[in-house]
Parts: C-alpha cells; structure tokens; sequence
C-alpha cells in the first residue's frame, strides 16, 4: 500500500465539485490528510490514508496483545495438565498456529471495519472485543484439545484434575458413543433414501 495516493484531474470539463466536497469530508474528519505540492495545479493532491497507517499501528499492537494472551493461558493451562505424561509436546504449537491464523483473518476484518467507517477508533474498540473473544476461543479449543488427550491417555477430569479413569467406564462410555454415531448415521441416510 502507497504512503500517498496522487489524483490527477486534468481532464477538460471534467465536474470534480462531489470528489472535492467527499474529500474535504474525509480531510476534516481525519481520515485522509491531503497536500497541494503545485501551487500552479491545485488538482494534483497527495493524499495520505492515515487509516490505514493507523491501523498497521493498531495491528502491531493486537498482535502482541494476541501473544501475550497466548503465553498466559495457554502456558497456564499446560502446566495444570503436566502430570499428564501423554500430552504431545507440539500441542501449544498447534493452538498457536491455529490461533495465528485466526488473528491474521481478525486483522483482515478490522481493515475493512476502519475503511468502512473512516475512525481509526472503532479499530481500537474492536481491537478489544477482539481480544475477549481470543480468550475465551482458546480456553474453549484448550478445553477440547485436552477431553480428547486425556481420554486417549486414559484420564478424565474430576473437580480440576486428571485422575486415572475406570477402564469398564471408559469401554462403556465408548460403545453409547459409538451406539448414538450408528443410530445417527442410519437416520441420517434413511432421511436421504426417502
């Protein structure tokens, strides 16, 4: 993206009253800021789009938000479950990217709110519903992630710790799981025969 963005407008007859009036409304709010380098030809502007400089800015910022946010629950969360033996070492990894790629489609969406709304301060605002939602969505994948692990390793989670779990338990709960997939599916394709 230019730093500026240079208009000519040196076609004859040509009407520039609505794009003037559009930009002195843009310049007056802040979301531009506009400069006549010949003094000769007052239709060669450079234009410089503050918004989206300001949101390169805010972005840096989320981003680091982003990773703090990372290193303290996730982190946290890990060391809860270290006495767990089975839990790979590359799973906060895959949270991380996960959750990278998300931030990354965030900051996407966050353009286009600022361009939308020519405020660089609803980037802000939105910044911070942004990060709430972050939190909660990896406690939730966390959350997951973990049921999974710790059933494959035989655990399941009692009042906030992983406790060794009833094998006769476990097989039962495994074949109601695999009861209610089959009685599932069957009605599944029974609603696509008829």
């Amino acid at each position: 993206m230019p730093e500026y963005l240079e208009i000519r407008l040196q076609k004859e007859g040509y009407d520039t009253g609505n794009l003037m009036e559009l930009l002195s409304k843009l310049e007056e709010r802040g979301v531009i800021e506009v400069q006549r380098p010949n003094k000769r030809d007052p239709s060669v502007m450079e234009i410089t789009h503050k918004t989206y400089m300001e949101l390169d800015r805010i972005a840096d910022g989320f981003h680091r938000a982003f990773d703090e946010i990372y290193k303290n629950v996730v982190a946290a969360r890990i060391k809860e479950a270290h006495h767990v033996k089975k839990i790979p070492p590359g799973l906060h990894e895959k949270i991380y990217e996960e959750f990278r790629e998300k931030a990354w489609k965030w900051r996407d969406e966050k353009a286009k709110w600022i361009v939308e709304a020519g405020d660089p301060n609803l980037a802000r605002v939105r910044a911070e519903e942004l990060s709430k939602v972050i939190g909660r969505e990896l406690h939730r994948i966390w959350d997951e992630e973990e049921r999974r692990i710790l059933g494959e390793a035989g655990y399941v989670k009692e009042e906030g710790r992983a406790v060794k779990a009833d094998p006769e338990a476990l097989m039962r709960l495994r074949e109601l799981k695999a009861e209610v997939e089959r009685i599932v599916k069957e009605r599944g394709d029974l609603l696509m025969n008829l």
